[in-house]
C-alpha cells in the first residue's frame, strides 16, 4: 500500500505540480531555476522508496548532457563516450571508466529528442539523469513513467558551456542502486 502512494505521489508531481511550476514560471520568468530544482527534488525524493520495485539486476542508463565535454576537444563524443580522449579536462572521463567497470550505458544527448530517444531504445529500469535545471524537469516529465533521478549540473562559464558535476553524487546514486 505505500508504494503504491509513492507511485500515486509522483503522478501528481509529474502531472499536477509540474504544470502547475511552467504556469509560475510562465508568469515569473526570473524565478523559474528554483521551481524546477524544487520538481527534481520531489521527483528525486519519491525515486528511493520505489526502487525497492525494480528486479534483481535493474537496467540502469546514464544520460549526460554534451556539455560535460570540454568545448576544445577534437574528439565527439556523442556516438559514444568511448571516443574520448581521457585528457582529465572534463569528467567524460570519469563516465568512461563507470561505464567499463559497472557495464551501465552511458548516452551523452545534445537535445531533449536525442534523451529521449536514448530512454526509448534502451527501455531502462532506471535513469541516472544529468543537466540543467531547465533540461532535466523537462526531461523528467518528457521521461514519465520511467524512473529519472536528476543531477544538476554546475555550470562555471555559463550554460551549455564546459559544465561539470559532482562524479560522487553520481557514485552515490549507483551505489544504491546496486
Amino acid at each position: 500500500m505505500k508504494i503504491k502512494l509513492y507511485f500515486l505521489f509522483r503522478f501528481l508531481i509529474v502531472y499536477f505540480f509540474y504544470p502547475l511550476m511552467q504556469l509560475v514560471s510562465f508568469i515569473f520568468p526570473k524565478r523559474r531555476e528554483p521551481w524546477q530544482a524544487l520538481f527534481i527534488k520531489l521527483n528525486n525524493t519519491l525515486l528511493f522508496p520505489l526502487i525497492k520495485n525494480l528486479p534483481l539486476n535493474p537496467k540502469i542508463l546514464i544520460l549526460l548532457p554534451h556539455c560535460l565535454q570540454f568545448d576544445d576537444c577534437v574528439f565527439r563524443i556523442t556516438k559514444s563516450i568511448k571516443n574520448c580522449a581521457s585528457c582529465g579536462k572534463c569528467v567524460i572521463k570519469d563516465f568512461v571508466d563507470i561505464q567499463d567497470k559497472t557495464k551501465i550505458p552511458v548516452a551523452v544527448a545534445t537535445g531533449g529528442t536525442l534523451a529521449r530517444k536514448a530512454i526509448r531504445e534502451e527501455r531502462p529500469d532506471f535513469v541516472v539523469a544529468c543537466a540543467c535545471e531547465r533540461d532535466l524537469a523537462t526531461g523528467i516529465y518528457d521521461a514519465y513513467p520511467f524512473m529519472v533521478y536528476g543531477i544538476l549540473n554546475k555550470r562555471p562559464n555559463g550554460p551549455c558551456v564546459n559544465t561539470t558535476l559532482d562524479i560522487k553524487e553520481f557514485e552515490a546514486v549507483l551505489e544504491k542502486l546496486s
